[in-house]
């Protein structure tokens, strides 16, 4: 029977993988649209907003999209980090579309006011995802980080004297102790 944890833990990863999708083709029409830029002489078109914002939506989407085979506490942190920078940055992206097309628009060039104005509405877009992305992130954070018990009831060693000694299988776990009720509990060692 699968439990509920389950299947929230499924649909948050599903969830994850759909936006880091999204991430990927509105980074990639940023980088498209860094050619229109620089082609049609666009506002501050050297500086490159659309080609290194692009850039950093495309790896948040890669690092997002690898939690379809394995989700690792790391990689949901690394997703959950790059998905904050993102926001930030389509925030940035989003004022100099605004800034960009209302310049442009001063000088009569409808192409360019056009160009900055998709801009400006794929870094709306792309707030959206980056916002949802640290919502599933950080539930998924939450999911992988709790510590489960090293044994199970039925794996625990009793000495002579009723000690009941533990090996833990790594420094970062903590040991749990699950004593059944008619068992009376001495002394607990817990060895290296």
């Amino acid at each position: 029977m699968v439990s509920r944890q389950d299947n929230s833990v499924k649909s948050d990863v599903n969830t994850a993988i759909y936006l880091s999708v999204t991430h990927i083709i509105v980074g990639l029409f940023c980088v498209s649209l860094e050619w229109g830029v620089i082609e049609y002489g666009c506002y501050l078109s050297t500086i490159g907003v659309p080609l290194w914002a692009g850039t950093l939506f495309i790896t948040t989407g890669g690092v997002g999209y690898t939690l379809k085979g394995t989700h690792t506490p790391k990689l949901v942190r690394d997703f959950f980090a790059l998905s904050i920078l993102a926001s930030f940055t389509s925030c940035l992206v989003i004022v100099y579309g605004v800034i960009a097309a209302w310049v442009d628009s001063t000088g009569s060039k409808d192409l360019q006011v056009g160009i900055d104005a998709t801009l400006a509405v794929l870094g709306a877009v792309e707030l959206g995802v980056a916002i949802g992305s640290c919502v599933v992130a950080s539930r998924l954070h939450l999911v992988f980080t709790k510590y489960k018990p090293l044994r199970t009831i039925g794996q625990y060693r009793t000495t002579k004297d009723r000690t009941i000694l533990l090996v833990p299988m790594s420094v970062d776990h903590i040991p749990i102790i699950y004593v059944p009720d008619d068992h009376k509990l001495c002394d607990v060692k817990i060895s290296e």
